[in-house]
């Protein structure tokens, strides 16, 4: 949100404190921590610290590469909690420096006096003296960026403020937009922008790729795909100049990206205090290695769920028959399917969700999804959402256990959007967490592979919880309290690697696909992480790359052409064997066809012919061998159970040779067209 009235003046009715020099220094090798007094007006003399407001700036580094910022005015206020962080152990932090050069300490230090703390090639630095400043370097010494001047500031909002926060509604109906409606204060910082540096990121959004000049509010609304509402916000970005951003707060979030201050981007949190982390590549890649270290990796997910998948999606009346039309249709087209969803009306209508099949359409739903299961060969997922219907029992059960949200004077919180008398399932509480487990297991039981958590971003803002967390944190909380609780559901009927849930609504922590678990990096990236240093693939937005190797250009319109980008070096076009070089291009393309290209340097493994995604890989594998101008490349190919197999391909005088870590046999071929030959003992020149 904005507090200030063009680049000079604060709006009406806003009561601003500025950081204005750091007065105060003190470095702990012990505590591997910083601490700085800052105060909001210059300190002439000790008689200037009477009636003076200050900032308290705690630094510490929670993991190698990331520099943790809380910066607090008044330390009794209301605790907005944060995110669960993933600390290194302590007594495994050599990379950890906590310097104090010069006298900085106290009234009498010497301006001029710094302190600093490196982690994993990241430094935080403050000098004692004006302005207020924090300055964060990279391991090549460049300012990656830094909080200077008028950047830290804590704003207390007057009855004629007019001040706006959008995402202030009830169960996603926007109020007038009055910040007030969520706190009269609010504490920002500003981290400055280099020309010319683009800022990513902030989760599921709709709008333009790169954020730069936009207003970004993290809290999760069921908006629909085409608006500035989001169902998975994270406060969590990246930039073109090496480092990320969390912002460790799981209630509202206002970012202005360059849009409140040109040169910087500024994130606002409700109360006395703000607390962030600074995330070091300086690769995008590193980043996300580093974000998902921090914040948790995602899970395996089962080798079934990366086949095809068919929905009943929003049929409003469906039965055995139509299923089995669905799916015998696909089987008469020879797409193969993985799973099949049952979407909303399983259930009765005005029962949503109490987890019992609508007899009058399944009377016998075992008998039905075992027949999925072995004739078909399907998996099955089912939806679901927290919102519980007082027409099914379960709302009567959760009411008396005291499962539901309640109201401050104690009744339990009901509307009638989306369900009639329905009530929110209260994730906080522990026995609740474990009778909703108990519901999924059932359904589990009853032949379900899977969950569609649906929902789960419409949560009421004036409600109390049953582990008293502040009202407003809950928001976009909710969502990831909800989904674990689902996931645990299922791991714990299929055990680890099998559980596949997929979730509408998400927050830190939601991660998602098996690089990710890795590395964090997802199998489908934007250009510009997989080629941060090309400046046109910096704004791409209508492409992107699956993995490291291949370049998709999906065709948006309905004339079929399509513009797009391939980065320096050859590529090879995976329909056709083309070959071209970087550059742009535009093309018309029939429903059929698409830009698909491989990279120069790369090796992909197919199956041609399978049909389930639950197979062995590498197994009958087809290996096509890219490398034009590089001498060597190589893939691996994990499997369900036993080792990976590396299949490498390297230049030679006699060609290429192409073989297996194993020796185990494969077909090979160069180029995406060329003549397929047999490698029975695991190595062969092309």
């Amino acid at each position: 949100m904005k507090f200030t009235n063009g680049y000079w003046m604060i709006r009406d009715g806003v009561d601003a404190l500025y950081a204005r020099e750091a007065y105060e220094l003190a470095a702990d090798a012990t505590t591997e921590s910083l601490n700085v007094l800052a105060p909001t007006a210059v300190v002439r003399g000790r008689y200037d610290t009477l009636d003076l407001p200050t900032f308290n700036v705690d630094i510490t580094t929670p993991a190698e590469g990331v520099i943790r910022v809380r910066a607090e005015h008044w330390q009794g206020a209301t605790e907005y909690p944060g995110f669960p962080l993933n600390a290194d152990e302590p007594g495994n932090r050599d990379y950890v420096t906590v310097q104090a050069n010069g006298n900085g300490d106290g009234e009498v230090g010497v301006n001029g006096a710094d302190v600093t703390l490196t982690t994993g090639g990241l430094t935080a630095k403050v000098v004692k003296g004006t302005p207020w400043n924090l300055t964060f370097i990279g391991e090549d010494g460049k300012v990656l960026t830094e909080c200077a001047g008028k950047s830290l500031g804590r704003f207390k909002l007057g009855a004629e403020s007019n001040v706006t926060a959008q995402p202030v509604g009830e169960f996603g109906v926007t109020m007038d937009g009055s910040a007030r409606d969520e706190s009269d204060v609010f504490t920002a910082i500003q981290l400055h922008l280099s020309v010319g540096e683009d800022v990513y990121g902030l989760g599921e959004r709709f709008g333009a790729y790169v954020k730069n000049g936009q207003s970004v509010d993290i809290w999760n609304e069921d908006g629909g795909t085409a608006s500035e509402q989001g169902y998975k916000d994270i406060p969590f970005y990246m930039t073109s100049n090496g480092y990320g951003v969390l912002v460790n707060n799981r209630g509202h979030v206002s970012f202005e990206i360059g849009s409140e201050n040109t040169e910087a981007v500024q994130f606002s949190v409700p109360g006395e205090a703000i607390d962030f982390c600074v995330i070091y590549g300086p690769t995008p890649k590193q980043i996300l290695d580093r974000y998902t270290k921090l914040v948790g990796r995602p899970a395996n997910v089962p080798a079934w769920s990366y086949g095809l998948w068919l929905t009943t999606s929003f049929t409003t009346k469906y039965d055995e028959a139509t299923i089995n039309s669905f799916i015998d249709g696909m089987a008469e087209r020879d797409i193969p399917l993985a799973a099949f969803h049952y979407d909303c009306y399983w259930m009765r209508e005005f029962h949503w969700c109490d987890f019992e099949w609508d007899k009058r359409f399944f009377g016998d739903i075992e008998s039905t999804l075992k027949r999925l299961h072995e004739d078909k060969g399907l998996h099955i997922c089912a939806w679901i959402n927290p919102y519980i219907g007082q027409r099914g029992e379960m709302f009567k059960e959760g009411r008396d256990k005291g499962y539901l949200v309640r109201k401050p004077n104690g009744e339990v919180w009901q509307t009638d959007f989306w369900q009639a008398g329905m009530g929110l399932v209260d994730f906080t509480n522990p026995a609740a967490r474990e009778w909703f487990k108990v519901k999924v297991k059932t359904l589990l039981n009853q032949g379900v592979d899977a969950i569609k958590t649906d929902f789960g971003e419409r949560i009421p803002r004036d409600v109390v919880w049953y582990d008293g967390s502040p009202k407003l944190s809950m928001h976009n909380w909710y969502t990831q309290l909800y989904n674990q609780a689902v996931f645990e559901a299922i791991e714990e009927t299929y055990g680890k690697g099998n559980a596949c849930l997929y979730a509408r609504s998400a927050t830190v922590g939601g991660q998602l696909g098996l690089q990710p678990h890795v590395n964090g990096t997802s199998v489908m990236r934007s250009m510009f992480v997989e080629f941060p240093d090309d400046p046109a693939c910096r704004t791409l937005d209508r492409q992107y790359m699956f993995g490291p190797s291949m370049l998709v250009a999906p065709v948006f319109t309905y004339s079929g052409e399509v513009s797009y980008y391939l980065p320096d070096g050859v590529w090879t076009n995976w329909l056709t064997g083309e070959k071209a070089q970087g550059g742009w291009r535009k093309e018309t393309h029939d429903y059929d066809s698409i830009p698909l290209w491989v990279r120069d340097g790369s090796v992909i493994v197919t199956n041609p012919g399978e049909t389930k995604p639950d197979r062995v890989y590498g197994e009958n594998a087809l290996v096509s061998v890219f490398v034009d101008e590089v001498e060597t490349a190589d893939a691996v190919v994990t499997e369900i159970d036993g080792p990976a197999v590396t299949f490498t391909a390297r230049r030679t005088p006699a060609g290429i040779e192409v073989a297996s870590s194993d020796g185990r046999p494969f077909r090979a071929r160069l180029g995406a067209s060329g003549g397929i030959v047999d490698v029975p003992n695991g190595s062969v020149v092309l």
